[in-house]
């Protein structure tokens, strides 16, 4: 179950997902690629990251951090 594949925490004000569906969006994604952009923000609807974002109250310009990257969350 993909679902048991992320956690979600908040800690010092930012959004952290972590675990192996995050390993596996972001070995596959070139953060420097339009089409390669628009794929992650697909994998984040489709594994659920984005259901769980919602769920714990995430809001536009709060940050996330996903492995060593960080972007400001908008809908």
């Amino acid at each position: 179950d993909e679902k048991e594949q992320f956690t979600v925490k908040k800690e010092k004000g930012k959004f952290l997902v972590e675990g192996k569906a995050v390993y596996r969006i972001m070995s596959r994604v070139n953060m420097d690629d339009n089409e390669s952009i628009y794929y992650f923000h697909k994998c984040l609807e489709n594994v659920g990251i984005n259901k769980e974002l919602k769920e714990m109250g995430i809001k536009e310009g709060d940050i996330v951090r996903m492995l060593d990257w960080e972007f400001e969350w908008y809908e």
